[in-house]
């Protein structure tokens, strides 16, 4: 056996590294992972997959069944967390059941913490299973490494890592720091697939050229998190499919010019995003098959606000309903080396305003774009230069004015 797929995790600031932190309704037991301390410490004795103890009523609490635990001892236990599954009786006493065996022969002396949150939401990321959510108490939760999550959900049991306040399912907005306290080291780095992350803030490696969230796994989502404050790309994405949704990514490249947001991977989406004040560029899309650029604001970035590359084929990047504001070298800066394929860029209903520069930019002549009802308005060195070629299906807008209102307010 293995800890359940419908295990339900806790972290909170007020914990323990040591504590259960765990709990499966399967068997029919009570939550008890949902409190700071653990409510069964005790010197166990173990055989194979059960855990005895001297203790009074040990191995006779029904409602400790589905809770983890955290157990560890003198060889040959193996410190680990584990599930109670069960209890029963035999020849040496009563006993609970584990998800799986604590120590490879007969083993004394060991400690049991039963429920209670745990206090590293990393050390909950290395245990966590395909369908299991973890839940992270509002707080700023200071890590020594990078939180490092290795084992994958799948498209029907994905992993989920959620912030909320004091009610389960509360937050509206990142209410979860999780702070590298300047280390030299990012905040997060995963190669698992289909994990889900909401309502975190990532930060705290200013002094290093570190990005803030390196995502190699395959369609990890993150919904209304924020990255900020961080040495050097915000966020990158080198699995297929990642997805940023309604998130803030700022004040990136402290230590050296860097990026927002990178796309390394085919079908990555950057959607309802806000980047600003970073140095470098906003995003940079690389291997443009699918995903897109939607909804998004990217404004007061040192470079351009968008850098393309061309340099997998002939896909076609969507940028639709995004705002360029303000962005130190341009608008769009479509990098075409030359002998690279050409990379039409379908820009549609966007806003490109007050970017230093051009506001589309082509480094050789092989720059296209298609343009449906885009507006330009006082980016420097004028609209489009002349090394890109332009579609106009629906022909682009002048504006006489700025339409915002309060750009830096975030209008």
């Amino acid at each position: 056996m293995a800890l359940a797929a419908t295990t339900v995790w806790e972290a909170r600031t007020t914990g323990s590294a040591v504590n259960g932190g765990g709990f499966s309704a399967d068997w029919g037991g009570t939550d008890y992972s949902q409190q700071d301390s653990a409510v069964e410490i005790a010197i166990v004795d173990g055989s194979e997959n059960k855990i005895y103890s001297t203790e009074d009523g040990w191995g006779t609490h029904s409602e400790y069944i589905g809770n983890c635990c955290f157990i560890y001892g003198p060889e040959p236990f193996i410190a680990d967390w584990y599930q109670i599954v069960g209890l029963g009786t035999d020849g040496d006493g009563h006993y609970y059941e584990l998800d799986r065996n604590c120590c490879s022969e007969e083993a004394f002396g060991g400690t049991c913490y039963i429920g209670g949150a745990i206090s590293d939401p990393g050390a909950i990321a290395d245990l966590a299973v395909a369908g299991n959510k973890i839940w992270i108490q509002a707080g700023t939760y200071e890590l020594i490494e990078a939180v490092t999550p290795e084992t994958s959900g799948t498209q029907q049991l994905p992993i989920t890592v959620e912030g909320y306040t004091t009610t389960r399912g509360d937050a509206t907005a990142p209410v979860v720091t999780l702070d590298i306290v300047g280390n030299n080291d990012r905040v997060l780095y995963t190669t698992a697939d289909y994990w889900r992350w909401s309502y975190l803030t990532f930060t705290g490696n200013a002094a290093y050229s570190k990005e803030g969230v390196r995502c190699h796994g395959g369609h990890n989502v993150f919904y209304r998190c924020r990255v900020t404050n961080v040495g050097g790309i915000g966020l990158s994405f080198w699995g297929t499919g990642c997805v940023a949704y309604g998130c803030e990514i700022d004040s990136w490249g402290q230590a050296s010019t860097s990026i927002g947001v990178t796309l390394y991977a085919n079908a990555c989406s950057v959607i309802g995003c806000y980047l600003h004040d970073g140095t470098g560029p906003g995003i940079t899309s690389v291997y443009p098959y699918g995903g897109g650029i939607i909804g998004t604001v990217i404004e007061n970035c040192t470079d351009y606000g968008l850098r393309f590359s061309s340099s997998v084929g002939t896909a076609t990047n969507t940028v639709s309903h995004v705002a360029l504001y303000g962005n130190g070298s341009g608008g769009i800066y479509l990098d075409n080396a030359a002998g690279e394929a050409n990379t039409p860029i379908c820009l549609h209903n966007s806003l490109i305003i007050s970017n230093g520069g051009y506001g589309i930019t082509s480094n050789t002549g092989k720059g296209k774009v298609i343009l449906l009802g885009t507006g330009f308005y006082n980016n420097t060195s004028g609209e489009i230069d002349g090394n890109t070629t332009v579609f106009e299906p629906v022909a682009r807008v002048t504006l006489s004015g700025d339409p915002f209102l309060d750009a830096a307010g975030g209008d």
